[in-house]
C-alpha cells in the first residue's frame, strides 16, 4: 500500500492543496471491491471511500487509484517497478483531467457507497466492448499533453519513462507518443513550475494541435464509405457556409491591411473609411497604430535583409540535410510500426491469458473446501493485516519525527534569542530519540510481516490443488 502526501493542483480551488494520494495494489482487494479487475489501473471519484478499510494509513479524503500489480508482475516480472510507475502516472493524468480530484460530497449513505463500490468492481472486471466509440476516447489530445508533462516532471525527479508507455500510440489508433513529445517541443520544460490545472487552460503548440487533428482525421478516414456517406451532404453545406464566411473575413482583413499601408506611407485616409474598416474588423485606433508600427518595423527589417549577403546556397544545403534526416526518420518510424504492430497483437493475447490464469487462481482460492487450509489462512491473514498496519504507522511516525527534528534544527539556526534556539534544539533531539527508538523496532516487525506473507503464500499455493 502506498500513501503520498504532497502538493496537488486541485482544479476548482484558488490555491494548491496538500492532499493524500492513495495507490492501492489490486492484489490486496477482494473480488467484490475490484480484486478481479482486468484493467491495468483505474480510478473513481469516491474510490478512497470504497476502499477505506484496505488503506492502512488512511489520512482522510483524497484521490485514489488501483493498480493491477498482479497482472504487471506476471507480464513484466523483470520490469515490474517500471511499468507500475508508468501505470501510476497514466492514472494520475486521468485524475488531473477531471474538474475535481475526488467527489467531495459527503451525503452518500454507507449502503449507497457499498452499491456504488460493487458497480465499479463489476465495470472493471470485464473487458470494455467495442461500442462504436473511437479507441482514443478518454485519452485524447489533452490527456496526452498532461501525461507528457507528468513524464517530464518525473524525469526531473530521476525517473525516466518512455512516452509510449504512458499515452498515444497504436493501441489508441494514434501516432507514436514520441511524435507528440516532439510536437510539444520545450513546453514541459518551460511550464515545469506551472500547475497542470493552469496548463490545461492554455493552448498547446500549433504542431501538437495539428498532429492531433491529423490523427483524428486519419482515423475517421479509415472508416467505411457507408459510415461517412450519411454526413456528406451536411458537411458540404457547412463547408460552403464556412467558405463564404472566410471570403467575407478575408475581404475585411484586406481592407484593414490596405488602411495600414496607406497610413504607413503617410497618406491620410478620410474619417468614414477609418470608421468603416475598424468597425468591420472589430479593431480600435490603438490596434491600427500597433499594426502601422509593426509594418514600418518589418520594412526596416526587409531593408536589412536586402543589404545582407546572399545566403541562398547555405539555406539550400540545410534544407537538403533536413529532407534527408526526415526521410531517415520516416523510414525508421515505418520499420518500427511494422515490427511493433504484431508484437502488440501478441501482447494483448498474452495479457488475456495472464488475466484468465489470475482469475482462475483466485477462483481456486475462493472455492477451496479444505477447512484446515482455510482456517490456517485466516489465522495468518488476521495478524498479517494487523502487523502491516502497525508497520505502516510506525514507518510514517518515524519519518514524521525525522522531518520534525530537521525543522526544529532549522528554526534553531534562525532563532535570534539563545533560549529560543536551545528550545528548538532540545525538541529536535527529542524527536531524533523517539525516531531512533521506532527505527530499532522496525527490522523485527518487517521480518514478522515478511514471514507472515511467506506463510500466506505457501497456504495459497496448497489451495490451488483441485
Amino acid at each position: 500500500m502506498y500513501t503520498f502526501r504532497g502538493p496537488v493542483p486541485h482544479r476548482g480551488r484558488t490555491r494548491l492543496g496538500w492532499l493524500p494520494i492513495y495507490i492501492v495494489p489490486q492484489t490486496r482487494l477482494p473480488a467484490n471491491l475490484g480484486g478481479l479487475s482486468v484493467c491495468g489501473g483505474y480510478t473513481a471519484s469516491r474510490l478512497d471511500l470504497h476502499l477505506r478499510d484496505y488503506i492502512p494509513d488512511h489520512r482522510g479524503r483524497g484521490p485514489c487509484m488501483v493498480i493491477n500489480d498482479g497482472h504487471l508482475r506476471a507480464t513484466y516480472p523483470e520490469d515490474f517497478d517500471y511499468y507500475f510507475t508508468a501505470t501510476v502516472l497514466h492514472e494520475l493524468a486521468h485524475l488531473l483531467m477531471q474538474p475535481w480530484l475526488y467527489d467531495e460530497r459527503a451525503t452518500a449513505t454507507p449502503e449507497a457507497l457499498r452499491r456504488e463500490a460493487r458497480r465499479v468492481a463489476d465495470m472493471v472486471a470485464t473487458e470494455t466492448p467495442e461500442d462504436g466509440h473511437p479507441p482514443f476516447e478518454g485519452h485524447g489530445a489533452q490527456f496526452i499533453r498532461v501525461a507528457l508533462h507528468l513524464r517530464h516532471r518525473a524525469e526531473m525527479c530521476g525517473t525516466w519513462l518512455a512516452p509510449n508507455d504512458l499515452c498515444a500510440g497504436h493501441r489508441y489508433s494514434l501516432s507514436h507518443a514520441r511524435r507528440y513529445q516532439v510536437a510539444l517541443a520545450d513546453e514541459p520544460e518551460r511550464l515545469a513550475t506551472m500547475s497542470i490545472a493552469k496548463i490545461i487552460t492554455t493552448k498547446p503548440p500549433p504542431e501538437f494541435a495539428q498532429l492531433w487533428a491529423d490523427d483524428v482525421h486519419a482515423h475517421f478516414q479509415s472508416l467505411s464509405r457507408f459510415q461517412r456517406s450519411h454526413s456528406m451532404k451536411a458537411t458540404a453545406l457547412l463547408d460552403k457556409i464556412a467558405g463564404r464566411q472566410q471570403e467575407r473575413r478575408q475581404a475585411r482583413e484586406a481592407d484593414f491591411r490596405r488602411l495600414v499601408v496607406q497610413v504607413a506611407d503617410g497618406q491620410e485616409p478620410d474619417a468614414e473609411t477609418i470608421e468603416h474598416v475598424l468597425g468591420g474588423n472589430q479593431k480600435t485606433i490603438d490596434d491600427l497604430r500597433e499594426a502601422v508600427e509593426l509594418l514600418q518595423h518589418r520594412r526596416d527589417l526587409r531593408r536589412t535583409v536586402d543589404n545582407s549577403p546572399n545566403l541562398g546556397e547555405e539555406r539550400q544545403r540545410i534544407e537538403k540535410e533536413m529532407a534527408e534526416a526526415n526521410r531517415i526518420y520516416n523510414e525508421a518510424n515505418a520499420k518500427h510500426d511494422r515490427t511493433v504492430d504484431p508484437l502488440h497483437a501478441r501482447l494483448r493475447e498474452l495479457r488475456t491469458l495472464v488475466s484468465e490464469a489470475e482469475q482462475a487462481r483466485r477462483e481456486l482460492w475462493d472455492t477451496c473446501r479444505d477447512e484446515e487450509l482455510v482456517e490456517r489462512l485466516d489465522k495468518v491473514s488476521r495478524p498479517l493485516t494487523e502487523q502491516s498496519r502497525r508497520l505502516g504507522a510506525m514507518e510514517t511516525e518515524a519519518r514524521n519525527l525525522r522531518n520534525e527534528a530537521k525543522y526544529e534544527r532549522e528554526q534553531a539556526g534562525h532563532a535570534e534569542r539563545k533560549p529560543d534556539a536551545d528550545a528548538h534544539t532540545e525538541e529536535a533531539a527529542r524527536c531524533d530519540t523517539e525516531a531512533k527508538q521506532l527505527e530499532r523496532e522496525l527490522p523485527a516487525l518487517r521480518r514478522q510481516v515478511a514471514d507472515l506473507e511467506r506463510q500466506g503464500a505457501a497456504i495459497r499455493q496448497q489451495m490451488l490443488v483441485p
